[in-house]
């Protein structure tokens, strides 16, 4: 099983990389990039690499997002989070306006401090595979909410106002 955590901004996969060690990761990536709620995070399942699985779980995320911009994401694996101490829990649908692809939300559960750290660790290993971090520009972003417009998946009312507002340009936008 893979796991798909979009990332702030893309700018934070370069702090992941540029660190000589994990330990010397600011204090801001951490509220930023790895923000908790009842100690978990939120993350979106893949059942593989397919790029097919792995798009679902890409825009699940995406369209939970509150811009229309390039966002940059990390793919950690079910091992990582094993060897993290890190226990998921499925049963949490998650909030998506990609109607149909609640249910690939999963959360990482009973985080602390050190099992933040150990994430954190699997982060640094991960950003160095261009295959486990993937990017979608701004341009690919409005193609995917037409598409999920056009197959009537579409559900913007689950989003905040002002990201209903920036869908709404962009589909206005295709016509």
């Amino acid at each position: 099983m893979y796991y798909v955590r979009k990332l702030s901004k893309p700018s934070s996969l370069f702090k992941l990389r540029d660190t000589d060690n994990f330990r010397n990761i600011q204090a801001d990536f951490l509220g930023q990039d790895l923000r908790t709620s009842s100690n978990t995070l939120s993350v979106w399942r893949s059942e593989s690499l397919d790029k097919k699985d792995i798009d679902k779980a890409i825009n699940a995320a995406l369209l939970v997002s509150s811009q229309v911009n390039a966002s940059q994401f990390l793919i950690i694996d079910s091992d990582a989070l094993e060897w993290a101490g890190i226990r998921t829990d499925d049963t949490e649908p998650g909030i998506t306006a990609y109607s149909g692809l609640e249910g690939l939300h999963t959360n990482l559960c009973d985080l602390t401090y050190e099992k933040i750290g150990n994430l954190l660790q699997v982060y640094c290993k991960v950003c160095e595979d261009s295959q486990r971090t993937p990017k979608i520009d701004k341009e690919r972003f409005k193609q995917i909410i037409i598409m999920a417009n056009n197959e009537n998946c579409l559900n913007v009312g689950v989003l905040q106002e002002h990201m209903q507002k920036e869908i709404q340009k962009v589909l206005n936008s295709a016509e």
